[in-house]
C-alpha cells in the first residue's frame, strides 16, 4: 500500500520540503508493505505542522523517521516516550 502526503493549507512550507518529499517517496517505494498505519506531522521552523504523511508498514516508518532525523528534524514522540519511561 502506498503512503499519502499533503501540505497543510495555510502553513508555511519548510525550506527543505523537497528533501522531506524525497525521503517519503523512498520510504514508500522501499517498503515491503504492512498492516500498520503511521501518521506523521512535519513541523516548519516556526513549530507549525505544515505537512501530513501517512505511511504503511514498520519498515517504511523506520526508514522515514531515521531519514528525517538525519535531515535535522526531531522525533518528538520518541523524546516524549524516553522521558516517560526512562528507557531508550
Amino acid at each position: 500500500m502506498q503512503g499519502v502526503t499533503n501540505l497543510i493549507k495555510g502553513a508555511a512550507v519548510a525550506k527543505d520540503d523537497d528533501k522531506v518529499v524525497k525521503a517519503f517517496q523512498v520510504a514508500c517505494r522501499e517498503s515491503t508493505g504492512g498492516v500498520s498505519k503511521w501518521t506523521v506531522g512535519i513541523r516548519n521552523p516556526t513549530g507549525s505542522i505544515y505537512r501530513g504523511c501517512v505511511l504503511y508498514g514498520l519498515d517504511a516508518m523506520t526508514y522515514f523517521a531515521n531519514k528525517m532525523e538525519s535531515l535535522g528534524f526531531d522525533d518528538e514522540r520518541a523524546k516524549e516516550e524516553d522521558r516517560d519511561s526512562g528507557f531508550d
